[in-house]
C-alpha cells in the first residue's frame, strides 16, 4: 500500500458509509481507553507526564483526561497516551488466528489519545472523532499486516495515530 492509497482511504472515510458494527466497536474502544486512563489517573508516571505538559506551557489547545487545564495538543496526546498505557489494560490485539502475519499490541493506546486531543483542538464533531479512530485502527492494523511478521503496536501505532490525527483535523494530503 502506497502513501497515496492511505491518504485516499483516510480522506474518503465518511461516517455515513461505515458499517454500524464498526461504529459500535469504535465507541467501545474510545470508552475503554478513557476508562483505563481514569484508572491510571494517580499513577506516578502519569503525574510526571502531566507536570511536564503543564510546565511546558504554550498554547492551550486540548485537555488531558481528567484535567480542566488545557495544554498544547501534542502534550495532551502524550499525557493521554501515558494514561492509556500505564496500567497495561488498554485494548489488545492478538492478530488473526492461524495467520502468519501477527499484529499484536495495544493500538488504541496510541490512536485514541491522539485523536481525542486533535479532535478537541479542531472542535471536531463526535462523528469526526469516530471517523478518526476508525481510520487510525485500520491504518495501524494494515501496516502491521503489510510488514508481514510479528509486530507490536509501537511499531505501527504511530502510523495509526497519524492517520487518526489527519482525519480528525480534516487534513488532506
Amino acid at each position: 500500500m502506497r502513501g497515496e492509497q492511505v491518504s485516499t482511504f483516510v480522506t474518503n472515510l465518511q461516517y455515513d458509509n461505515i458499517p454500524k458494527e464498526v461504529i459500535k466497536k469504535a465507541k467501545t474502544a474510545i470508552r475503554d481507553i478513557i476508562g483505563v486512563s481514569i484508572a491510571a489517573y494517580h499513577d506516578e508516571a502519569v503525574d510526571s507526564a502531566r507536570k511536564l505538559a503543564i510546565a511546558r506551557g504554550q498554547k492551550e489547545e486540548a485537555n488531558m483526561i481528567g484535567q480542566a487545564v488545557k495544554v498544547p495538543c501534542e502534550m495532551a496526546a502524550f499525557v493521554n497516551s501515558v494514561m492509556a498505557s500505564t496500567l497495561d489494560m488498554d485494548d489488545g490485539s492478538m492478530g488473526l488466528r492461524g495467520h502468519l502475519r501477527v499484529h499484536r499490541g495495544h493500538h488504541g493506546g496510541f490512536i485514541v489519545p491522539s485523536a481525542l486531543a486533535v479532535a478537541q483542538r479542531q472542535q471536531a464533531s463526535g462523528k469526526k472523532l469516530l471517523e478518526a479512530v476508525i481510520a487510525g485502527y485500520e491504518v495501524s492494523f494494515m501496516t502491521a499486516w503489510l510488514i508481514g511478521k510479528t509486530v507490536l503496536a509501537g511499531l505501527t501505532g504511530c502510523y495509526g495515530a497519524a492517520a487518526a490525527n489527519g482525519e480528525a483535523s480534516d487534513f488532506t494530503i
